[in-house]
């Protein structure tokens, strides 16, 4: 887009304290621009730009004569609103220190800007009071980096808005005066003639984001100060062109504008960009849009004058155009390109019947290329007075201040996290809801909250009687946290034991399958899944569950060991078989082994021993082991041969087991193995005595075998 000397401004207000004995402030109703906040009585800005008459007036060369002139001649011309600058360039009032800190303007700045609003109260003109222009950050002004590095830090954006900016609101924010501020004027050069790959002439280091941000935080600031009846002066940003603040473009074509698509580079001033800059803050958002349009952008777009805001994607508020020529507004400007010339008033009737609800045009007493392109206000004078002539009562209405009420709030307002909420209630008349407590655009749907998150969110809602919007009733919706309630770890039990439920994380549980206290024993025949739900003290529940697994008890084990033994044998460890085996020494109690004993043969008699098994965690009944311990008998032998049984468990040495009456052996053997003491020990096959087994023995006199094992 072109820009006209780098310098737009949008002119939008109308006092009428002097012309109708009261004050009327600026709202906005139903997507409207009213006054008193009565939707029976829309406003139409019928205004002008009056930028400044020496640079930088106010704090500099202010001056008052000229400045009221200028009043007077607005007023006389049926003309409502002025879009006036208070800051050309950023080498006036107010200064701003090399690191990027903005000072409180001076005294005289201060006393400049309050001749001026009591002049305008006078004639009853609204004023529009641009705040700062690209200018500020052009490179070839003296200061120019440090108003670069206020833009590009949060912090010192914040000290902007309130040194500068909220000072000016709450100075004047009760005078009807001031109906809005236009944050900066064509901002969008900033970055589309520096880092956007334009001349150069500003910031290379501006983003998007960056100026979104600030926009963001200044409207925000805006916001935050409301008058006594809670609403605002409005915020807009006087937007070089429609490229930039519209969703859609019409582009223009040899017969006439052509079809209505979206814009690639998108509305930059939107609310969800400027809200993405600004931590999501709902009140940090434009009231209004105010594009800029001049001839030389026929050739790109289609021009207001031909289309509404719809056309151009910005209905969702109400719109402007806050800049044109006084003149023909879509002449021939530009060499070679055919349009068809318009009149002012042809296009004054157009803006206000293709919806837009105001237009200002160029009145600045500046260079005569400046003044030849766009017009001043000798030259569109007597088409605004006619303007205002035909829509009297639009340009200037006349109502009675609104005396409503806020309504009262019906709405539950507490949930628990996730739960499924209510549409908001209210009981009035003509019920409108905000997403914040002051500005926006009211919704006749009551909203429905989500309860996705943790914490409370601020409604707002309105009711308007007869045409009039009353203050807005909060409501605060309230999302609690669930409890994080635990039934513990799955437990695997025996079939036939009890094991004890416990939950943690709430204040109070209720359990399923029978399970009524917070801990209880439970015996269950047969796996189960118990179920608890916990309350914590802001009443939300959640629920946890645990597996209760039952193994079923194994049979005891088979005993497979040899339990009879003469005294002072040698006896062996016990056996039996099962699955991890466990021994005692008693039937009930006592520590188990997973070593299975050895009998002690030293004392005639038995003893007792147990063993059992353990499958899936579960042990057995034990099976009792009896060990009997027999007194030791003597066998006498006679000379020549003899046949005895061996009662020595286990397989024992042949020399071992008759070592009671090895020197008198000859020969032991049984069918099938034979050991003869005549022989070489490599050709006997009998090496061990086997228990239960029969042998006869050859000895060479008699004798007596106690077999006992040496």
């Amino acid at each position: 887009m072109k820009k006209i000397l780098g310098i737009t401004v949008l002119s939008v207000s109308l006092l009428l304290g002097s012309l109708n004995g009261y004050s009327q402030f600026v709202s906005i109703v139903g997507n409207k621009f009213v006054v008193n906040g009565n939707a029976s009585c829309p406003i139409y800005f019928n205004g002008s730009n009056n930028p400044w008459e020496s640079w930088n007036d106010f704090g500099g060369t202010y001056n008052v004569a000229t400045w009221n002139q200028d009043m007077i001649n607005l007023k006389n011309n049926g003309i409502n609103t002025a879009r006036i600058w208070f800051s050309c360039n950023g080498l006036g009032q107010p200064t701003i220190s090399t690191s990027g800190v903005t000072s409180t303007p001076s005294v005289a700045f201060w006393q400049n800007c309050d001749s001026l609003f009591a002049s305008a109260k006078r004639n009853g003109i609204y004023i529009m009071a641009t705040m700062m222009s690209f200018d500020h950050t052009k490179n070839a002004n003296a200061n120019s980096s440090n108003w670069q590095q206020m833009l590009n830090s949060a912090t010192n954006v914040d000290t902007y808005v309130a040194n500068y900016i909220v000072p000016f609101v709450n100075r004047y924010k009760t005078n009807p005066c001031l109906w809005s501020i236009d944050i900066c004027n064509e901002i969008e050069w900033i970055y589309e003639n520096g880092a956007g790959g334009g001349d150069g002439s500003n910031w290379t280091g501006a983003s998007y984001p960056i100026l979104q941000r600030f926009v963001a935080k200044c409207a925000a600031g805006i916001h935050n100060n409301p008058r006594t009846d809670g609403t605002t002066v409005l915020a807009t940003v006087g937007s070089a062109g429609l490229k930039w603040n519209g969703a859609k473009e019409i582009q223009e074509t040899s017969i006439g504008p052509g079809t209505s698509s979206a814009n690639s580079t998108g509305n930059k001033w939107s609310d969800a960009n400027l809200m993405a800059q600004n931590g999501s803050v709902a009140n940090g958002i434009l009231d209004f849009y105010s594009p800029h349009y001049y001839g030389w952008m026929e050739q790109y777009y289609s021009s207001p004058f031909e289309n509404t805001p719809a056309a151009f994607g910005i209905s969702e508020k109400p719109c402007v155009v806050g800049e044109m020529p006084a003149q023909s507004p879509i002449a021939p400007d530009i060499t070679g390109y055919p349009t068809t010339t318009m009149t002012l008033t042809t296009a004054f009737n157009n803006l206000k019947a293709n919806g837009w609800q105001g237009h200002q045009p160029w009145t600045a007493n500046i260079t005569s290329n400046l003044t030849q392109e766009v017009g001043d206000l000798a030259t569109f004078g007597s088409f605004a007075l006619a303007f205002y002539n035909a829509n009297r009562t639009l340009v200037i209405p006349s109502c009675s201040a609104c005396t409503t009420v806020a309504p009262t709030v019906t709405t539950p307002v507490t949930y628990c996290k996730n739960t499924t909420a209510s549409a908001l209630t209210a009981t009035g008349t003509g019920l409108l809801w905000y997403t914040a407590s002051s500005g926006g655009t009211g919704s006749t749907t009551a909203p429905t909250p989500s309860t996705s998150f943790v914490g409370a969110t601020t409604y707002y809602v309105s009711q308007t009687i007869s045409g009039c919007e009353g203050a807005r009733a909060s409501i605060v919706l309230t999302v609690n946290a669930l409890p994080t309630i635990s039934a513990g770890s799955d437990v695997t039990i025996c079939k036939g034991t009890a094991t004890t439920l416990t939950a943690t994380g709430g204040t109070s549980y209720k359990w399923s399958n029978s399970v009524s206290t917070a801990s209880n024993g439970v015996t269950p025949t047969a796996t189960t899944t118990y179920s608890v739900t916990g309350t914590n003290t802001s009443s939300c529940s959640a629920t946890s569950s645990v597996i209760v697994t039952v193994n079923a008890i194994p049979n005891a084990p088979t005993v497979t060991t040899p339990v009879t033994y003469y005294q002072n044998t040698t006896a062996i460890p016990l056996t039996a078989t099962g699955t991890l085996l466990k021994w005692y020494t008693s039937n009930s109690g006592g520590t188990s082994s997973s070593i299975a004993p050895t009998p002690i043969t030293t004392t005639v008699g038995s003893t007792d021993y147990f063993v059992s098994q353990t499958q899936n965690l579960c042990e057995s009944p034990k099976a009792q082991i009896t060990v009997v311990v027999n007194s030791q008998q003597k066998v006498l032998l006679k000379a020549g041969w003899n046949y005895i049984g061996c009662p020595i468990s286990g397989s024992t040495a042949v020399s071992s087991a008759l070592s009671s009456i090895w020197t008198n052996v000859e020969v032991i053997k049984n069918l099938d193995v034979f050991y003869s003491t005549a022989n070489p020990v490599a050709l006997n096959t009998l090496t061990n005595v086997q228990w239960g087994q029969g042998y006869f023995v050859k000895v060479s006199t008699a004798c007596y075998l106690d077999w006992i094992v040496r």
